[in-house]
């Protein structure tokens, strides 16, 4: 019998759903990543492309049951909701189509972060282990093993607190891609879906509309929304910010074409606006795009932007070139028009 020192800390483990065994654990990786267009949006400069890792040690774990304690000496102790892989074998240079092999069983998961010792180490170029490696910061749920998992490309992941949805998302990656394509081009796309000068006095910050360009499942404030369903076949994705003044057949082709290139080109649009949208300091809601404010900006914006649309001859240079000539005429009525209004603000001068 080996004669320690002191009592070595009992290994990690994970309880199995169907079994009486337990997964023992290792080692803990975190696997992050910036994707460039989301960054790009926030202001940032990202200058890789492959995932990034860190890790936690395997002391960290703990069940997601009960309470965990505040992490000490921060402010700001943030979750993030993630899926969880308990490996069974490993390798190097391991291909994409043998990769699920390895995986023994999956899981959901909290990666809790002291958030503000994080920002300050990355301003100083310094590791994260003060941030991440945080006693009960690596939350779980029991192992569900791979023979039971319908599919890891999607699933529904969700989180509440104290009964309010934080975190709710079933979205495969292609779904994701086709959201981004619709953010990157939603400017273009308002000149089809918001097709009148009277559109954009809805589109007003501040009063409830889809003016942000991001996505959410609980912000009505987002162009994009996923919304909670009970039924797998009311799965979808809702673009929120068309209105009545569209022609159906240009509107959703432009759409379509819209998601089929951020599908095509992999257009991640970064993470879920999980924040109350209606509360964010102004400093912070600057950082996120908008759709047009003007019927002229829209019509613009698709004169810079429109070769997504002719992709397969869908739409043609000719017939783009045509409508913006069409509804500039509208515009120019409406400018050269004067407005009740104006009498009202104006007349005394």
């Amino acid at each position: 019998m080996t004669d320690y020192l002191f009592e070595p800390t009992a290994p990690a483990t994970i309880p199995i759903i169907g079994s009486d065994k337990l997964y023992p654990v290792n080692r803990i990786f975190c696997v992050g990543r910036n994707y460039e267009a989301h960054a790009a949006e926030m202001g940032a400069v990202v200058d890789r492309e492959a995932p990034f890792y860190f890790t936690k040690s395997p002391t960290t774990l703990v069940m997601a049951e009960g309470e965990i304690a505040y992490a000490p000496r921060t402010e700001n102790y943030h979750y993030e909701m993630e899926l969880v892989f308990a490996l069974k074998s490993g390798g190097t240079n391991i291909a994409e189509a043998d990769a699920l092999s390895h995986i023994y069983g999956c899981a959901a998961g909290l990666d809790m972060t002291r958030r503000d010792l994080q920002n300050k180490a990355k301003e100083n170029r310094k590791p994260w282990d003060t941030a991440k490696d945080v006693d009960e910061s690596a939350v779980i749920t029991p192992l569900r093993q791979m023979s039971e998992v319908p599919s890891v490309a999607s699933g529904r992941i969700h989180l509440s607190q104290n009964g309010t949805v934080k975190q709710d998302a079933d979205l495969s990656e292609m779904a994701l891609f086709y959201i981004g394509g619709i953010i990157k081009h939603a400017k273009s796309l308002n000149a089809f879906t918001n097709a009148s000068t009277n559109s954009y006095k809805r589109l007003i910050p501040g009063y409830e509309a889809p003016v942000l360009l991001a996505y959410s499942s609980r912000n009505r404030s987002a162009s994009c929304r996923i919304p909670h369903v009970n039924s797998p076949n009311g799965k979808r994705v809702e673009v929120r910010f068309p209105d009545a003044t569209a022609n159906p057949y240009l509107a959703f082709s432009a759409m379509l074409m819209a998601g089929l290139d951020g599908i095509q080109n992999k257009i991640h649009p970064g993470d879920a606006m999980d924040k109350d949208l209606y509360d964010l300091p102004a400093e912070e809601l600057a950082q996120i795009p908008t759709v047009c404010a003007s019927l002229r900006e829209a019509l613009e914006s698709l004169s810079a932007d429109r070769a997504y649309l002719t992709q397969g001859n869908v739409f043609t240079d000719d017939q783009i070139d045509a409508y913006i000539e069409l509804k500039m005429e509208e515009v120019i009525a409406l400018e050269h028009t004067p407005h009740p209004v104006e009498f009202q603000m104006y007349y005394s001068a």
